[in-house]
Formats: structure tokens, sequence, C-alpha cells
């Protein structure tokens, strides 16, 4: 793998262990494991790419000497969503940029306000696509954009998710029978790929209704409680 830097750039054999990392509302890194012979200063700002997509490095890489001739690096790439946690949103009426404002918007007019926030320091952001809902108010205040795609997605009862540098709201997972993957040639996964749940919730096999008995009149109704439609789902 290639990794750019300061008009040059270094090539790496990476190991096995390396791996990209990308969750829902979440982070999305590229983890890099590798060795070189001499010391190079890779800098943060550094870029390279993995399956069309760039990563950038925010952080300082961590180097460790196993010998004169033995230097291991482990280096975390980051997608462009993490520059969403460099900015904070501010208003963008003409002659009002205060920080601590509240707006009540629909959910795309609250999308093109962190868009057009992003794009005031980080050109080329642009808003995909998003859920239709009636106005709500969001207080914004000293908001990272990150943060405020989070506020959002809990007030419109949605979730984010970041293409390059598209921004969308609205629900990352797709409906139906999913994809069935195993491991192996040509089956789907590869080494290092794994699965794990959120949390400790226990999927819903069974859900019990008991309605209320307040003004009841069993003998006219049929039942001492409130009962659900009965042939509907």
């Amino acid at each position: 793998m290639r990794i750019y830097y300061s008009d040059t750039y270094v090539d790496v054999d990476v190991n096995d262990n390396s791996y990209r990392y990308r969750a829902v509302m979440g982070d999305h890194t590229l983890t890099l494991y590798f060795s070189l012979t001499e010391y190079a200063e890779i800098p943060v700002g550094a870029r390279c790419e993995f399956q069309g997509e760039t990563y950038t490095l925010e952080k300082p890489v961590s180097v460790k000497r196993n010998g004169a001739r033995n230097l291991e690096y482990t280096a975390v790439f980051e997608a462009s969503q993490a520059r969403l946690k460099r900015f904070k949103v501010h208003n963008t009426v003409p002659g009002d940029s205060r920080l601590k404002f509240s707006y009540t918007a629909r959910p795309k007019e609250h999308l093109k306000l962190i868009v057009d926030n992003m794009n005031l320091r980080d050109a080329g952001w642009t808003a995909g696509e998003c859920v239709d809902a009636a106005e709500k108010p969001v207080a914004y205040n000293h908001t990272y954009c990150y943060d405020a795609l989070q506020t959002l997605a809990q007030t419109f009862s949605t979730e984010w998710s970041v293409e390059g540098k598209t921004i969308s709201l609205r629900k990352a997972g797709g409906e139906g029978t999913p994809l069935e993957l195993s491991y192996g040639r040509d089956n789907g996964f590869g080494p290092g790929v794994g699965r794990s749940n959120v949390g400790d919730t226990k999927a819903v096999e069974v859900l019990y209704v008991q309605g209320g008995d307040k003004n009841m009149l069993p003998g006219k109704y049929g039942n001492k409680e409130l009962l659900l439609p009965a042939g509907q789902t």
C-alpha cells in the first residue's frame, strides 16, 4: 500500500492484522500495521486509498523500534467524516454567526446547515438523501458538526451516514432479507472480519399485550380488558 505525504510517498507491506472499521453513525477508520527497515516520518495529514476511499491520518503514528532495521508502525487513517469533528455549527444567516442559537426547520434544512458549515472550512461537501418530516427545533450550543448529526438522528428518529463528502440523513441499513455470507474463497468474508452486537438487549420473540380495564363493561364488551383489533397485522 502507498502512503502519500509532503509531495512524496512510501510503499509499505501491511500485515494481516490490518483492518478497516466502519460503524453506522460511528467511526470509519483504516488501521494499518507495517514494518520499515529505515525510519520514515509520516506526518499528520498523510493519506492513502483503499477500495476507492481516501483515508487521512488525523493523529500521529505509533512507532516501536525492535532492532536497528526493524521499526513497527501503527497508523490509524480516517475517512472524510472525521473532519466533522473539527468544526462547530454556527448560524449562517448573514450578519449572525452565533455558535449558540436555536433553529426550527425540516430535516433537509438542518442537514443543509451542517453542509454549509463544512463547506466554509473544507470545500466539496454535499447533502445526500434525507428523510422528510415536520419542522422541529434543534438547539446548537458550540456543537461540533459530528455531534449535530447525532442530535438530528435522535430528533427525527433516523440515522446518518457519510459517503466520501456526501452526508445523508436517513436509515443507513436496507430492508428485506439479509445477504448470507460465510468465510472462505468467494464466500464474502476475508480474514479479520467479525460481527458483534451493540449492547446486550435481547431480541423480542413474543410480544404480550394487556389492555386497561378502566370504564370497561365486560358483559357488553365481552372481555375484562381492552383488546387489540382482531384480524389485523
